[in-house]
């Protein structure tokens, strides 16, 4: 198969197999959203509560009911913008919604409200931080729960695509901000002082990205495993960009396919399931390339011949080839019997070539086990 094939191939089917992890990122963020309401509510009844008996005070002997206080509650909230998730961003954000949600349950309730107008701006401030405080809990509890859904999410694919240590996650992670934040500020800088450096900018982004993920994925998965030179190419790095281009254009396309076919509110909810794994697979892409070919036979093949070479004399052994082929020894032992049977059968002529190769095989897995103690 081409080259270039292989890691599209590959990129893509990680990409659509990880797709079965769908309703993860969807039920971390219901879950999110469910604990932030169970607060919000409560402490947005608790505010509204608080300030009708503070009119009711201030107005004076009145008699009302708190069904009517709910209904009003209610009403405003159904007067929220629902299938417009950025018209309902703002109306929440907005404090003057918030203020008139209290002046209609205390109009509802008490009526005329006219010659209280001084004490119900003191009560509703009070009203306000308390509904203030239930809304950012509610964000924050909807922003863990977006948090974990990426975190499990992301965790899993990385189990099935390119599973790592702890420590090399944190260490690769702390490599990845450092090295994204350094390729952002130059391309700004580019872009900056000349739209003539914009496609320049773009084609650095290209270089410097491939080579930080194929470096960090070379460290994490390919290390005394690969050759460096098989994985620091140009190409893999331009490969790497046309690979993210097609998963972030699928990601665009479900999107689109999702708010056509329901509302925005579903397509965004949807759509956020389908961008999450979108980015943990973009994040995973060069890793997952470097471990197939950490796991190719063909690859191994390669450190058996270095190795049989490496026992003739006709290549240096390394520090690397001790440590990362020594273990392939079993790989190596044939290749370099078949190389030396012929020559040692003419120096013994009583041996056959075939009983050479299987003593000079022995042998070569024997100074393997030796090296590895």
């Amino acid at each position: 198969m081409c080259y270039y094939r292989t890691m599209i191939k590959l990129g893509l089917k990680n990409y659509f197999k990880s797709y079965r992890l769908f309703f993860i990122p969807i039920g971390a963020l219901s879950l999110g959203i469910v604990v932030g309401l169970s607060v919000m509510i409560p402490m947005l009844w608790s505010a509204v509560k608080g300030f009708v008996m503070g009119v009711a005070e201030a107005v004076g002997n009145v008699s009302y009911h708190w069904d009517e206080v709910k209904d009003a509650v209610l009403s405003s909230i159904e007067k929220l913008s629902w299938s417009n998730p950025q018209a309902f961003v703002d109306e929440v954000a907005n404090a003057g919604y918030w203020q008139e949600l209290l002046r209609d349950c205390a109009s509802v309730a008490l009526g005329d409200l006219s010659k209280v107008e001084a004490e119900m701006e003191v009560l509703a401030k009070t009203a306000m931080t308390t509904i203030a405080g239930g809304v950012m809990i509610f964000v924050l509890c909807t922003a863990i729960g977006a948090y974990v859904g990426y975190f499990v999410t992301r965790s899993m694919i990385r189990t099935g695509v390119a599973k790592r240590s702890f420590l090399k996650s944190i260490l690769a992670g702390l490599l990845s901000t450092v090295i994204n934040l350094t390729i952002i500020a130059a391309g700004l800088v580019l872009i900056a002082k000349s739209e003539n450096y914009a496609i320049l900018s773009i084609l650095l982004t290209i270089l410097v990205y491939g080579a930080a993920a194929f470096l960090e994925a070379y460290f994490v998965q390919g290390f005394k495993k690969v050759p460096f030179k098989k994985v620091m190419q140009i190409k893999n790095f331009f490969l790497l960009a046309i690979l993210n281009v097609i998963e972030i254009a699928i990601l665009l396309g479900v999107v689109a396919l999702l708010q056509a076919l329901t509302n925005p509110a579903i397509a965004i909810y949807a759509g956020f399931s389908v961008m999450i794994i979108t980015i943990s697979c973009l994040q995973l892409n060069a890793e997952a390339y470097v471990k197939s070919l950490a796991d190719n036979p063909e690859t191994e093949k390669l450190g058996a011949e270095h190795l049989a070479a490496a026992y003739q004399g006709l290549a240096p052994v390394t520090f690397a080839d001790r440590k990362g082929f020594t273990a392939k020894s079993e790989l190596a032992a044939p290749l370099l019997a078949q190389e030396t049977a012929t020559v040692a059968a003419a120096e013994s002529p009583a041996e056959t070539p075939a009983e050479v190769a299987e003593e000079v095989a022995a042998d070569t897995v024997q100074q393997g086990q030796e090296d590895k103690e």
